[in-house]
């Protein structure tokens, strides 16, 4: 019968108790329930209790009907892995080679390498070379590859090469920065890829290498890190290994990434339900989550592209606790009811220590279920609860009662228990059905805490539901358990919320405000043991209490006889501090040693609280060396100060031993020093002079000022010298004056000599020299720029120029200068203006004349001016007209010679064969053409030409040969052709006379027909006809243009000698460029690389080559993984120091390294460090601050930025505290209410809120009380935001708000907050506060006297405020008077109401000889009490004489002033007349 647990919620039960919140501390803290039983190991018995196991086995599907039991539908239970089991063969690919080469060493090996084993050396040995056998692929081309590597060069080096048919089929090559692989499938897929090793491959340190291949899939291993980096790229050939290999091995299949780990590590991971089954090679990787399933490496964890690492048909043991509902373990068949009776035992080890238990559930649904638990290792088993259809069964009652906490009962199933999917659940602290004693108060029941403890539980499962039956197949009778869940805590003493429970045993994660530590939180912290050790519950927390030891001590322990109270956790303290450090001593390490003295306002939380005295003997009196323990003053002579005694007064100086008063008079000048005092130097006895006051005594003036004076605040004033004017820059100290230069007057030497000017520069007073005609007589010029006062139309600084348009200085009279009249047709616009001294105008081109009005010879038509040009050239034929005749000025006319005619004389008369002589006559000429050789005698009017007769003919005359023709013959008048070859000659031409043809350069014979010696290749395109080798090829130029390319040109050889050249560009010797341009780019080059150029120029001839040039790429921006900026140690409050690693070269140097950072809150970016350095040290920083700091590296080619580094600096103690805010609610309550403090500092975990009485009386003034802790709470505040999860300041943060309650009323208190973080804590000012006023409660009785037979005087005391609770109001007098016959007082009236000034009162009106009785009300807002009655009799009023002579009697007056407080006032006077009796 099959049962199947299926989405069934879990319970738990909630303990059902109010607890009231307390002011001083919160609850205790415990780790969450969760599933301890999950992934721990399992047992059953008997051994063989599990379904397919050794061999597979059959079972009946489950029924879920009566009627599904009478029929089996048969499955089978297969518990074999359908992969492998274990890890292939591998062929050794290093195998000891019988030559020693690859040498082998046994010394230097791999970690955790075999005895015996061996690495093997490579060296730069082209000869030495490891040829392994070809070892044969797996299925779908599959293998792996493991090596161990120590390299020892960071170059690219070939670590395994394979070819076939001179085809690249495998290579692998590695360096200190990455690694490539070059692989060809069998299919002909070429694939290149490579992983960036990211600083895990050192120089001289080994590294485990693997590489797993199946198909087209490839995966890279270094240590136990994975990358999948794949990225095309162009291969290149590398280096051989130079370093040692060990254990390099080649497996046939694609290795999963356990047994990878397995070669590294010698262990295969570990996983809880059958760890010896492999995943598939397609899907190596275990799911992270779910690991019965296999997923490929570059799959994440959410894909659905996964496989079962296990038989589907497989219900193995460990199912039973995999924290997985969707699998299950299936018992074996019960085959007979002996075995069904018998049962199974299923035995869970908790392993890493005893957890507390509250509930435990499993799924299968037996007759009965006997649940026991372990404690310890050596300790037997205990019964814990049995469940049962029959509890009979168990020889107890259904049900039965609970009678103690750790009492065990049977409980009865329901009568309706389902057919399958069935669940059983048990738990410790449920109410139902049966009350457990101290289930509702679990922490102050120990016996019920030990009874939750286990380390072992252990389930028997006996019989079974609705299988009896005689007709039920027995392969039904089986148990199927889908999960067992054990819901527990570790157990951390109420100070923990959680724990570690990945170590062995478990660690509680103390909480840091209980101030606990050790593996379960069962100690305090060494410095909190002002308290015993106590365990935290659902009520209080009992942090440990801190001793007060103001951080000079590391411990402290706890002495009951301090304690006041010790049978209490927050009231009293007996801690006492160990070995009181910072030269500090007393229980609380408060006081300071001998020789020690602590400052006035030093905190004893300092940790220079103590300082020594260091008291100077040699101005102590007697060379005292004690000090006052308080401010730590010495005892010093008469004119000695200072605390330690080690300077002189004000206006002494040169402390000495050997004078009796210790120092000597200073005498300082009070005029020259600042401020005016007899202050000087305690060593030297210089005055404290002004600053431009010299002299011991301060009593001269500095050189360069003048003029000591008190009233100057810098005692003297500047000289003043003009420096221009003056030798130097010194005065007389007394009268100021100057030592002035040549020429130069005046007390500062800053004004020149009359008629001259010009004192600045270092140079001296030069002379005015102003021009007597341009400037006006009798005026001297400007004595600083030296102007002159010019005549109009004058300018210039000594007048003696024309301003423009003006001219002839001095003609003008005392106008200054002429105006200029120029005609504006022939003067140049720009230049309108005519000569300053002449007058004469500046003309156009073409014209003349002073104002420039006429034409100029042979130009002519003044009229047709333009910009440039005022007349138009004649242009007269110089062969046409009349030689020495210009044309005329007006119409331009030339004069003609007779044969001639035109304007310009330029043409022959028409109708007449002339034509222009080309021998330079005068005059026409007739034309002459040859007899023969021409078609008449009509020659062309403007050259002559004649008509020719044939096309060979050419000339004038038509008497030379054409181009391509020679040999003229003058009688038949006819040329012969030449006949030159068209490849070798010159357009076919040749000598007119010889016939010899034009031959190119490289091209002989008389027709042109052969190549000269030394060449070849005759070219019809080749402009030298043939081709020789060229010469003298200059070398290449080249212009860097990046990181990655180079523009490269070059000019062509000095003898090219042939018109086509081939130009083959080599870097490094190779050919990489090879056309007939001569302005090529080198691209795809390496930034910040040395490249060599050279120029290999052919022709068809032969082929020269040039000089090389080296060129180096620029450099490129870094590559920003190469930035690795890493935080050295931990950081500080206010500092922290970094380090990064410097990129590689191959993008050029670095120039500079920017470390800066962004203050997370405010925003605020800071500028740290700029330089070449890698490490820096960063200060400045605020406590507790989080920072984002990233690291700029730039090379000439740009700037790249690291990833951010994100810190939080260390915590100090809280600063600036406010002080508390103080409302009143009632005579009794004050509401104290304080924010955080300004700079927290780090997490506040506490507030204390510390209290005084102030007593005011008019006797004592104001007297302070006890201070009272009235608050605590402890909690956590961050005031930093949440970097990864809201759950990191999820907890609840210290109240910072109390009603301090039981006060006494109308009571002045003052309280200060004290704030705690994790680093120390710190304390506000106090802030007061009062209550409000109370109903009065005492008023002592008055005092009455007599003060004759018909008054009384009546007066009281100020009551106490403790008494009054408030401010007086008013006092009551009342009255009642004593009838002596009842012997009672009777009440008669209110005789008078009191202000709160009065204390006296008298009664007059009364009887004589009669006895009174007084009382007094007191009064305020809240209330009135009165006081007891006091009573009098007045005087009798008869008189015995007894006297013989008469008596004056006299009469006194008297008046009572009272003086309250600071008033003072005059009340209303008593009058009182006293008779003298003799009696």
């Amino acid at each position: 019968f099959i049962y199947l647990f299926l989405s069934t919620a879990l319970l738990l039960y909630t303990l059902g108790l109010f607890v009231p919140f307390g002011t001083v501390a919160p609850q205790g803290s415990f780790p969450r329930l969760e599933n301890i039983g999950a992934y721990k190991s399992v047992g059953v018995a008997p051994g063989g209790a599990t379904c397919g196991v050794p061999e597979r086995s059959a079972f009946c599907q489950a029924g879920r009907a009566e009627e599904d039991f009478l029929t089996c539908s048969q499955h089978f239970c297969i518990q074999e892995c359908p992969y492998r089991s274990s890890t292939p063969r591998y062929a050794d690919l290093l195998a000891a080679h019988p030559d020693g080469c690859p040498a082998g060493d046994s010394q230097d090996l791999r970690p955790g390498a075999e005895a015996g084993s061996s690495s093997f050396v490579f060296r730069n040995q082209s000869s030495c070379l490891a040829s392994p056998s070809s070892p044969n692929l797996g299925p779908a081309g599959s293998f792996t590859l493991t090596v161990w590597l120590k390299l020892e060069e960071a170059s690219v080096m070939t670590v395994f090469e394979k070819s076939a048919m001179d085809k690249l089929v495998l290579l692998l090559t590695i360096s200190e920065t990455q690694i490539q692989f070059h692989y060809t499938t069998q299919t002909g897929q070429i694939f290149s890829i490579f992983m960036r090793t990211a600083g895990h491959i050192s120089l001289g340190q080994w590294t485990h290498m693997a590489l797993q291949v199946r198909t087209v899939f490839m995966s890279f291993f270094l240590g136990d890190s994975v990358g999948l980096h794949k990225h095309v790229t162009e291969f290149r050939r590398s280096n051989q290994f130079i370093g040692r290999m060990q254990d390099f091995r080649f497996y046939p299949q694609t290795l999963t990434n356990r047994e990878i780990e397995e070669v590294f590590s010698g262990r295969l991971p570990q996983l809880h339900v059958q760890p010896s089954c492999r995943c598939p090679p397609s899907h190596p990787r275990v799911h992270p989550l779910v690991e019965r399933y296999c997923i490929p490496n570059s799959a994440d964890d959410t894909t659905n592209n996964r496989v079962l690492r296990l038989n589907v048909d497989a219900h193995p043991l460990h199912y039973i606790n995999d924290n997985d509902i969707g699998t299950s373990w299936f018992s074996s068949v019960l085959s007979t009811a002996e075995k069904l009776d018998q049962g199974v035992t299923i035995t869970i080890d908790l392993e890493n220590g005893q957890y507390q238990v509250f509930s435990t559930f499993q799924s299968a649904q037996p007759e009965s279920v006997r649940i026991q638990r372990r404690t310890g290792g050596g300790s037997g088993w205990r019964d814990w609860q049995y469940l049962a259809k029959n509890c009979s069964f168990f020889g107890m009652e259904d049900n039965g009662p609970l009678e103690k906490p750790d009492s065990v009962n049977c409980l009865q199933f329901p009568s309706d228990v389902p057919y399958s999917r069935g669940n059983i659940t048990f738990s410790m602290l449920t109410p139902e059905p049966n009350l457990r004693p101290g289930y509702n108060n679990f922490y102050s029941s120990t016996t019920l805490q030990e009874f939750v403890r286990a380390t072992h539980v252990r389930i028997h499962l006996q019989g079974q539901y609705h299988t009896r039956g005689a007709h039920v197949p027995y392969r039904h009778r089986y148990y199927a358990v889908d999960e067992i869940t054990i819901s527990g805590r570790c157990e951390c003493h109420g100070h923990a919320d959680s724990c570690d429970t990945a170590t062995n045993p478990y660690r509680c994660l103390c909480l840091p405000e209980s101030h606990t530590h050790g593996t379960n939180c069962e100690r305090c912290d060494p410095l909190f043991n002002d308290k015993p050790f106590r365990s935290g519950d659902q009520v209080q927390a009992y942090n440990c209490r801190p001793c007060q030891c103001y951080g000079h001590a590391f411990s402290c322990h706890y002495n009951a006889s301090m304690d006041p109270y010790p049978s209490e956790h927050f009231r009293g303290g007996g801690g006492v501090c160990d070995n009181c450090t910072h030269n500090t001593s007393g229980r609380n390490c408060e006081r300071c040693r001998n020789l020690f003295y602590r400052e006035v306002g030093t905190s004893l939380w300092a940790e220079d609280m103590c300082k020594p005295c260091e008291c100077n003997s040699a101005g102590t009196v007697n060379g005292s060396l004690d000090c006052d323990q308080m401010g730590g003053q010495c005892k010093c002579k008469r004119r000695v100060s200072g605390r330690q005694c080690n300077q002189c007064q004000h206006g002494f100086y040169q402390l000495q031993s050997a004078l009796p008063d210790g120092c000597r008079a200073c005498n300082c000048n009070a005029a020259g020093t600042a401020p005016p005092d007899i202050t000087c130097h305690q060593d030297s006895g210089q005055c404290q002079c002004k600053a431009n006051v010299i002299g011991l005594s301060c009593d001269r003036c500095n050189y360069g000022f003048k003029f000591l004076n008190s009233t100057n605040t810098d005692g003297c004033e500047p000289c003043g010298c003009n420096p221009d004017g003056s030798l130097h820059q010194f005065c007389n100290p007394f009268s100021g004056q100057c030592e002035c230069r040549v020429g130069v007057r005046g007390l500062k030497c800053d004004t020149c000599a009359p008629d001259t000017y010009g004192l600045k520069g270092g140079r001296p007073c030069l002379p005015c020299d102003c021009s007597p005609l341009g400037s006006v007589p009798g005026l001297p010029c400007d004595p600083l720029t030296g102007q002159c006062v010019c005549r109009p139309h004058v300018e210039g600084r000594r007048c003696g120029v024309c301003q423009d348009g003006y001219h002839s200085l001095g003609a003008g009279g005392s106008l200054g200068c002429l105006p200029c009249q120029c005609e504006r047709r022939g003067t140049l616009e720009e230049l309108s203006a005519c000569d300053k001294v002449t007058g004469q105008c500046r003309c156009k081109s073409g014209t003349e004349g002073p104002r420039c009005n006429r034409c100029s010879p042979h130009m002519y038509w003044i009229g047709s001016s333009n910009s440039t040009h005022g007349c138009q050239p004649c242009l007269c034929d110089l062969l046409g007209s009349v030689a020495g005749t210009a044309c005329d000025p007006d119409s331009g006319q030339c004069m003609c010679l007779p044969t001639r005619h035109g304007r310009e004389c330029g043409s022959c008369k028409p109708g007449e064969c002339y034509f222009h002589s080309e021998e330079g006559r005068s005059e026409c000429e007739a034309c002459d053409c040859h007899p023969v050789g021409a078609v008449g005698q009509v020659c062309a009017t403007a050259t002559g030409q004649c008509v020719c007769s044939h096309s060979s003919l050419a000339g004038r005359r038509c008497d030379r040969c054409q181009d391509l023709y020679y040999g003229f013959n003058p009688d038949t008048g006819r040329c012969e052709q030449c006949g030159c070859d068209p490849v070798g000659g010159f357009n076919g031409s040749c000598l007119a006379e010889t016939g010899q043809c034009l031959c190119k350069l490289f091209v002989t014979g008389d027709k042109c027909d052969s190549c000269v010696e030394g060449s070849s290749h005759m070219d019809p395109t080749n402009h030298l006809g043939c081709s020789k080798e060229p010469r003298q090829q200059p070398p290449p130029v080249g212009t860097v243009l990046s990181a990655s390319a180079i523009e490269l040109s070059w000019n062509a050889p000095d003898s090219p000698n042939s018109n086509a050249l081939t130009y083959t560009l080599l870097r490094n010797s190779q050919i990489i460029h090879s056309s007939f341009s001569l302005h090529p780019f080198d691209s795809g080059l390496s930034p910040y690389t040395l490249y060599t150029y050279q120029l290999l120029t052919s022709n068809v001839h032969g082929n020269t080559s040039s000089s090389s040039i080296s060129l180096r790429t620029l450099a490129s921006i870094p590559e920003p993984n190469e930035l690795q900026l890493s935080l050295v140690g931990r950081a500080g409050p206010t500092s922290a120091s970094f380090n990064w690693s410097e990129p590689l070269n191959t993008s050029g140097p670095v120039e500079l390294y920017t470390l800066s950072s962004v203050e997370e809150q405010s925003g605020e970016e800071l500028l740290h460090y700029q330089g070449t350095l890698t490490e820096v040290t960063v200060d400045g920083l605020q406590p507790f601050t989080r920072y984002v700091f990233s690291l700029q590296a730039c090379t000439n080619g740009g700037c790249a930025r690291s990833d951010n580094l994100t810190l939080l600096t260390a915590q100090i103690s809280p600063q600036r505290q406010p002080p508390p805010r103080v409302a009143m609610l009632s005579s009794t309550e004050l509401q104290v209410d304080w924010d955080p403090p300004d700079l927290p500092n780090g997490i506040i975990i506490r507030y204390e809120l510390f209290m005084q009485v102030l007593n005011e009386s008019m006797e004592n003034g104001t007297s302070v009380g006890a201070e009272h802790r009235v608050f605590l709470s402890s909690g956590w505040w961050n005031p930093q935001r949440a970097l990864v999860s809201a759950n990191e300041n999820a907890l609840t943060p210290p109240e910072s708000s109390v009603v301090v309650s039981d006060l006494e009323p109308f009571t002045v208190y003052r309280f200060r907050v004290l704030t705690v973080n994790m680093a120390g804590s710190t304390s506000s000012e106090w802030t007061v506060g009062r209550t409000g006023e109370g109903v009065p409660e005492y008023m002592s009785s008055p005092r009455v006297s007599p003060v004759s037979s018909s008054s009384l005087l009546v007066s009281w005391e100020t009551p106490r405020e403790q008494d009054v609770r408030g401010r007086v109001t008013e006092y009551r007098l009342s009255v009642s008077m004593l009838i002596t016959l009842l012997s009672v007082f009777v009440c008669l009236q209110l005789l008078y109401t009191a202000s709160a000034e009065e204390r006296s009162y008298t009664v007059v009106g009364l009887k004589p000889y009669e006895a009174y009785s007084f009382t007094v009300t007191v009064c305020n807002t809240q209330g009135c009490v009165s006081s007891q009655p006091a009573s009098a009799r007045t005087r009798p009023s008869g008189e015995l004489t007894l006297i013989i002579t008469p008596l004056y009697i006299p009469r006194l007056y008297w008046t009572f002033r009272y003086v309250i407080g600071n008033d003072r006032r005059d009340k209303r006077p008593v009058k009182t007349r006293l008779k003298d009796r003799t009696n």
